[in-house]
């Protein structure tokens, strides 16, 4: 995105040496300057290849950077911090569909410098370890880039891609969780007692005096 900015003189020519002559309206405009906005130039776009999982599986996300600007991009550096509930595969990153097995997402590592027009890509994996059915593991990068701007010099700038959301399920109980189940006694219908399954075994809750899958009910 560029911003133009130009500047129109208007004034009156008067001859000199012949006073009462009607002045001649004449303008000028001065050179065009163009300040572009490189956060919106530069686009920054995550991407996973799923939006649902499961506890202990794997996504896989990349980050496209591309310089849409018309100055080229140098010192560039990317990062991302650790998310809650999951964790990053090490040994999987890879720039611009190569392997880079020493590369760490967490403490960052530099890229090459991005010319206008170009595309770079970022890829690695992602572990997902903590169960949840009420958030949302969430992921986002840190670019860092140089422009040498033709009056300021090398100038810095820092800027997020977009954020990453996966909804995580678990398919195991939780042991913190009891679930309280009443159950006919002896086969009688019309006096129950209080089983608690406090299993994470299973999730098939067939209690009758005990648990089927572990024997781990306790009868009250």
């Amino acid at each position: 995105m560029k911003i133009p900015n130009q500047s129109n003189v208007t004034y009156n020519a008067v001859i000199p040496g012949k006073p009462g002559t009607p002045g001649t309206p004449a303008s000028l405009a001065s050179n065009t300057v163009n300040t572009e906005i490189l956060s919106y130039a530069v686009s920054k776009v995550s991407s996973c290849d799923k939006t649902l999982v499961k506890e202990g599986e794997t996504v896989h996300n990349t980050v496209t950077i591309t310089n849409n600007s018309t100055t080229k991009l140098t010192h560039n550096f990317i990062s991302n911090p650790t998310p809650n509930g999951a964790n990053y595969v090490a040994g999987s990153i890879k720039v611009n569909g190569v392997v880079q097995p020493t590369h760490d997402i967490i403490t960052g590592f530099f890229l090459p410098d991005l010319n206008p027009g170009e595309t770079l890509t970022i890829e690695y994996d992602m572990q997902i370890t903590t169960p949840t059915t009420t958030t949302s593991v969430t992921d986002l990068s840190e670019f860092q880039y140089t422009v040498n701007d033709p009056v300021r010099g090398n100038v810095n700038y820092s800027e997020n891609t977009d954020m990453l959301s996966l909804n995580v399920i678990s398919d195991k109980l939780n042991n913190a969780i009891q679930t309280v189940i009443w159950v006919p006694y002896n086969n009688d219908r019309n006096v129950t007692h209080e089983l608690i399954c406090c299993c994470d075994c299973c999730n098939c809750f067939d209690c009758n005096d005990y648990c089927n899958c572990c024997n781990d009910c306790s009868d009250n």
